[in-house]
């Protein structure tokens, strides 16, 4: 010890010399001679320095054993008693072919000697030390060239060059040059062709291989469905490796996957509860998949498959409307529509008895999407679905009366049993005739169909209601029902109150229009206004008097 801190001491004051001959040379009137005494300086310090070295390599090091001068050199570095030193011990080594030390001279030159040599100069330098290590398959090195070569830092930018020295990194087994490498072929970078499943493997070993950005980033992929489908268990596993590492974005991230990691194990396992509920997770979160949607899109029905086939009945229903996409289809999955395919999965829900798949798979045979057409099927379904309040069955019971499908065609027939059973799938929430599971928009509200069957009493001679009831009641209900699709927010309901109170002079439309006014409907608000039906009172005086008969 006494001789390093000796050796230290001469050290200091060598270099103190040398500071001073630079100053000294700087105010030199003779240029000549200023020039010679400041290299006569230079030399004896340099002299001076060498000789010092010498004597600390042959007290604590082999002088002819490069890897024992590198090490002396590390632990200068590392203790913080003489950077010069170190870096010389590092130079000495270096020259001698040993690759450590080249790679670490080329780092300090990268990053520490160029905060006292021209910055350009010992970018130049380190990099040319990073060079001889890697030629000796140095991976550190190799890593840290290519890097240079992709930056432009000390070499000329030239990515191909950085490609290939990765490329020599990944084969000897780095997982940071494999992770490296992805990037090349994701993006097509220095020359290479863009190939994803390249990339993804190359992420993937990576990965395997410890390499915690890589964790990350496979984590990332697999929550959000990056170039690969979304699996959150997979996604879970990795953002846990590097979260052991340390890694405290995979931490962030699976504090935000909190809630739905304890249904992973049990979905896994073949739960069809947790399956279900994993489906639902994923639609309903952002953080789930990308902007797109269709990587969510298909994580979801993966899941809603498993559960369906585990036997859920809800998850069955949602896949089978999954497949045939129309109006009450899940929006969050992205339409297929394959009837066949939807009426499989309808058909296992219904005999589980779910009323909503009872019903749809009563109209897949009322039209043959999917199933060969049978009405009389269709019927026995819509039947069991309708007993439980299913609207869409319900409407489906009135239609197959009116249309006859069971029967030969009557004019006489059921009027009123097809008006009973629409009234009932307005009741259970059906504002609209089905469009026979077809996007068409242009179809008529149920409201106002059960109003203009209701308000034809007397126009239709065939429809036929039960003869003991009064007669006026079929103009009230008319203006009933055209006032629920007027707060159901059909326009043909408002116009239909509007004329029934203009054209035919209907107090109880006018009332419902001031009903719908009173409960802020900005559209009655305006026509009661605009024809003065807001004051019954007054309306019925001035009617009085222009009466002929009137008193």
């Amino acid at each position: 010890m006494k001789n390093r801190l000796r050796f230290l001491s001469v050290f200091a004051g060598c270099f103190t010399l040398f500071l001073i001959g630079m100053a000294f040379a700087v105010r030199a009137d003779e240029k000549d001679d200023l020039e010679k005494q400041r290299s006569d300086e230079l030399k004896r310090v340099e002299a001076m320095l060498k000789a010092q070295i010498d004597a600390l390599i042959a007290q604590e090091a082999d002088p002819n054993d490069a890897k024992s001068i590198y090490e002396l050199g590390v632990r200068y570095l590392k203790e913080e008693k003489g950077p010069l030193v170190g870096w010389d011990l590092f130079q000495r080594a270096a020259e001698m072919g040993y690759a450590d030390a080249q790679y670490a001279l080329g780092m300090e030159y990268l990053e520490h000697i160029q905060e006292i040599l021209p910055r350009a100069a010992a970018k130049a330098e380190g990099a040319k030390w990073l060079e001889k290590a890697a030629e000796q398959g140095h991976v550190g090195a190799q890593l840290a060239l290519a890097k240079c070569y992709a930056t432009g830092k000390g070499v000329k930018r030239d990515e191909a060059k950085a490609f290939e020295i990765y490329r020599k990194a990944a084969d000897a087994g780095s997982a940071e040059a494999m992770y490296e490498l992805r990037d090349f072929y994701n993006l097509g970078r220095g020359g290479v062709k863009v190939d994803r499943a390249r990339a993804a493997e190359l992420l993937r070993k990576s990965a395997e291989n410890g390499y915690v950005e890589a964790q990350r980033s496979l984590g990332l992929d697999c929550q959000h469905g990056y170039n690969t489908p979304i699996d959150l268990p997979e996604a879970v596993k990795w953002y846990t490796l590097a979260a052991a590492q340390g890694d405290s974005s995979s931490k962030a991230y699976l504090e935000q996957l909190k809630d739905v990691i304890p249904l992973l194990e049990p979905a896994e396992k073949g739960d069809a509860e947790t399956q279900y509920k994993l489906a639902h997770y994923i639609a309903d979160h952002d953080e789930i998949g990308t902007i797109s949607g269709h990587s969510s899109s298909d994580a979801i029905r993966k899941w809603l498959l498993k559960a369906a086939e585990n036997g859920h009945p809800a998850a069955q229903l949602e896949l089978a409307e999954s497949y045939a996409y129309f109006e009450n289809g899940n929006w969050w999955i992205a339409g297929v529509n394959d009837f066949a395919e939807a009426a499989k999965w309808y058909r296992k829900a219904a005999d589980q008895g779910d009323p909503m798949a009872q019903g749809m798979l009563g109209w897949l045979y009322a039209t043959g999407r999917g199933v060969d057409k049978d009405l009389k099927t269709a019927v026995e379904w819509f039947r069991k679905a309708a007993e439980q309040g299913n609207a869409e069955a319900q409407f489906g019971m009135g239609l197959s009366i009116r249309d006859s499908w069971l029967e030969p065609y009557r004019e006489d027939r059921d009027w009123k049993t097809v008006l009973d059973w629409y009234i009932k799938a307005a009741d259970s929430g059906m504002k609209h005739e089905l469009p026979e599971l077809e996007n068409k928009r242009d179809y008529t509200g149920l409201q106002c169909k059960i109003a203009y069957m209701y308000r034809n009493r007397y126009k239709v001679k065939h429809i036929r209601f039960d003869e003991s009831e009064p007669v006026d009641q079929y103009p009230a209900e008319a203006v009933k029902w055209f006032r629920k699709a007027a707060e159901a927010g059909d326009d043909e309901g408002h116009f239909e109150l509007v004329r029934l109170a203009a054209e035919q002079d209907s107090e109880a439309a006018r009332e419902a229009l001031r009903q719908l006014a009173e409960n802020g409907d900005g559209y009655a608000r305006s026509v009661v206004k605009e024809h003065g039906w807001d004051k019954p009172e007054q309306a019925g005086m001035e009617r009085k008097e222009a009466s002929p008969d009137g008193e």
